[in-house]
Order: C-alpha cells, then sequence, then structure tokens
C-alpha cells in the first residue's frame, strides 16, 4: 500500500515538473536536436519575446532572450522551416507563413473577400476576449490562415477573486477550413499571452510583417541570423494582407 502511494505521489511530481505543465502555449525544445536558431534582435530596447512558428505543423517555441543585448537563443529545434515572431513593447514584427501552399497563394482583392467570410467565425472565438484583432490573413476560398490577437478590456478578476487591473492579450495562429458552407476552427495555436497594466506603452500595439523573418530553413546545424535590424527590414507592401477589428457579440 505504502508503495502504490509513494508511486503515485512520484508521477504527481513528475507531472507537476514537466515542460507542458511549466508552459502550456509553447512546445519544449528537444535536447536530442542539434538545429538552432539564434540572433541578435536591434534595438534591444523593450523586447519582451522571440518565438519560432513551424506553419506546417503549426508548433511554437519559445526562444531564450537576454533582453538588454537582443541576443536569442532557440536550440533544440527539429529540422524544418520556421517563422519569427518578435515582441516589442508596442510593437510586433513577423514572418508568419500563412500560405498553407505558396503556390497557392491569394491576391489582396480575394483576400479581403476571405475576411469577410471569416469575421464572424474569429468574431465569436472564446468569448472571453470581447475584442479580436485580424493582424494578417491568406488563404483560399476552402481553407485560411489568420495571425489573430485577442483582447479583454473588460473587469477580470484571478481565481481567488481579486481584480486584475490589466488588459488579457494573446496572440494566435488560426487554420480554418470550410465545411460545405459553413467555415469551422481547424487548429488555434496559443503563440504569446500577456496581461499589461491599464495605461501602460504596451496596451497599444502596431504590426510589422517582413518575410526576411520568415521560411528560415533549419537542419542539423546552428542557422546564426546575425543582427536583425528591425528598423531596415524590408516590410511588406501597405494593403496587402487584410486587417480587421472585431468584436465578440455577447
Amino acid at each position: 500500500m505504502r508503495r502504490a502511494y509513494f508511486i503515485i505521489l512520484v508521477l504527481i511530481a513528475l507531472l507537476i515538473a514537466s515542460p507542458l505543465h511549466a508552459d502550456p502555449y509553447h512546445t519544449p525544445l528537444d535536447p536530442s536536436q542539434s538545429g538552432a536558431i539564434v540572433g541578435v534582435v536591434q534595438p534591444a530596447e523593450g523586447l519582451q519575446a522571440v518565438i519560432a512558428i513551424e506553419p506546417t505543423e503549426i508548433k511554437a517555441y519559445q526562444a531564450a532572450v537576454d533582453k538588454e543585448t537582443g541576443k536569442f537563443e532557440l536550440r533544440g529545434l527539429p529540422p524544418g522551416e520556421y517563422d519569427l515572431f518578435i515582441k516589442l513593447t508596442g510593437k510586433v514584427y513577423e514572418g508568419v507563413t500563412l500560405q498553407a501552399d505558396p503556390e497557392t497563394g491569394s491576391k489582396p482583392k480575394e483576400r479581403e473577400k476571405l475576411l469577410d467570410a471569416v469575421k464572424p467565425l474569429l468574431a465569436e472565438m472564446e468569448d472571453f476576449f470581447n475584442l479580436k484583432h485580424v493582424i494578417r490573413l491568406d488563404g483560399t476560398p476552402e481553407q485560411a490562415r489568420v495571425l489573430l490577437m485577442h483582447r479583454r478590456t473588460l473587469p477580470t478578476t484571478d481565481p481567488s477573486g481579486a481584480p486584475i487591473r490589466a488588459t488579457i492579450r494573446r496572440f494566435d495562429f488560426v487554420t480554418l477550413i470550410k465545411n460545405g458552407k459553413t467555415w469551422q476552427i481547424d487548429t488555434d495555436r496559443h503563440v504569446l499571452r500577456q496581461e499589461i497594466p491599464y495605461g501602460d506603452a504596451d496596451e497599444k500595439c502596431d504590426f510589422t510583417h517582413s518575410a526576411a523573418l520568415g521560411a528560415i530553413l533549419v537542419g542539423e546545424e546552428v542557422r546564426d541570423m546575425g543582427t536583425l535590424d528591425l528598423a531596415k527590414l524590408l516590410k511588406s507592401t501597405a494593403g496587402e494582407y487584410p486587417s480587421a477589428d472585431l468584436k465578440a457579440p455577447h
């Protein structure tokens, strides 16, 4: 009896200590894998997080970041292509691949039509968040991929009942498929969750898409991105990707 009780305690301890339990948003880096992405974000002021997104299986890996120097490391990545999502105070820089098949990408007018079709579904997602912002969208009449920001600006309490005096924000990579005449959520990958105190400069967020941050090929060696000068990144053309502000229907 004591032995069984001891085994149960060990299993509970392992569960609590597991990376999955510690970080429900990101896929754990695998020390047995030799692939890596390293680099330096400049300017480093306000740097909060660097995330690598694997757009095929929709996985997200969080980098170790030195917020003073801008250095970041993602060691233990399986071979593949990755896109970077960089969060600084009040800003997002990203190269997220939204085309499931680059050969079937859409044109700006087609993306606008696609956005109109999926707006109701995106607005209804997780109505805990009263506001949604479509950062970018791409796809075809049968499938779509969306980089989405959720925000809760309504009064909120923590599990103890104490008020959370902050905007709760989450960035998601969402894939949608059309089933008959109805759009459905296929995958919702949480990329980054934050609580921003009311009145903080980070409550407002500007977004920059750059292909230079996407399709980073990683093999079994370290991929050194060098210095990523955010001010000099080649940006996508204005209006190339539609965006929209939505409200939950409740």
